[in-house]
């Protein structure tokens, strides 16, 4: 059965090598098992599957030192 249209919206990212290799391992597992995923796929396995909490806060700054950002708090 078709899913219900929900709205949606677009976003555009930058990803890092590591983000990319994640990705890849991803592609990959799915593959092994005999599934195919697409980027916005991963991306919502990992919006879904993460915990929100305060250690999200660590996660991001390693993040942002990462990516050699500087933003205010």
């Amino acid at each position: 059965p078709k899913a219900p249209a929900q709205k949606s919206q677009k976003f555009s990212i930058t990803l890092y090598k590591t983000d990319l290799e994640k990705i890849d391992a991803i592609y990959s597992l799915a593959a092994s098992n005999g599934k195919r995923v697409s980027t916005s796929d991963v991306v919502k396995l990992a919006l879904r599957s993460m915990a929100v909490s305060p250690n999200l806060l660590k996660t991001l700054d390693a993040i942002r030192a990462e990516d050699g950002r500087t933003t205010k708090s």
